[in-house]
């Protein structure tokens, strides 16, 4: 039951704080169930054809600052390495919502050919162009689940929502 699944999140959250799991234990927890929901998202995004490796990872092995997740992925062998940083490095901060974050980078290997149409394959973006991507993919991405989440009575049921002070 999807409504469940806030109330289990932050269990874990008070586990991690209290000392009763370990964040080892929570992130393989989290990657186990955002291995499901990629499935579920690339096949709803048309990528199902596509090889994924989900990670989590911690914040200081981020390749790009300041990020919380990120993907690299190569075309030609249609294959995605995913990297979504670990809750528990925002325990005491504002929440994330995981599943948000897998299916933005997921958007981005949906979009590449948009990408790649435009010119941008084979030079960076820059920086406003950067930002206006990602901005839009941010977009879509929140859209989506917001509507995989509204129910019949219009309420938005939370899935994977880590951090925050609930």
């Amino acid at each position: 039951d999807p409504q469940m699944e806030p109330a289990k999140e932050r269990k874990l959250r008070k586990w991690i704080k209290e000392g009763k799991i370990s964040s080892d234990e929570f992130n393989d927890l989290l990657q186990e169930k955002l291995v499901e929901r990629c499935m579920f998202w690339g096949d709803v995004l048309g990528v199902c054809d596509w090889k994924f490796y989900l990670r989590i990872t911690r914040i200081a092995d981020m390749i790009m600052d300041g990020c919380v997740a990120e993907v690299a992925y190569n075309d030609e062998l249609a294959k995605a390495h995913i990297s979504i940083c670990s809750p528990c490095d925002f325990l005491r901060t504002n929440s994330r919502d995981t599943e948000q974050e897998l299916i933005h980078e997921l958007l981005h290997v949906r979009l590449r050919r948009l990408v790649i149409s435009m010119g941008f394959m084979h030079k960076p973006l820059n920086a406003i162009q950067n930002v206006l991507m990602e901005n839009v993919i941010d977009q879509m991405s929140q859209g989506i689940i917001d509507m995989a989440r509204t129910t019949d009575k219009g309420v938005i049921i939370p899935v994977i929502i880590i951090g925050g002070d609930d």
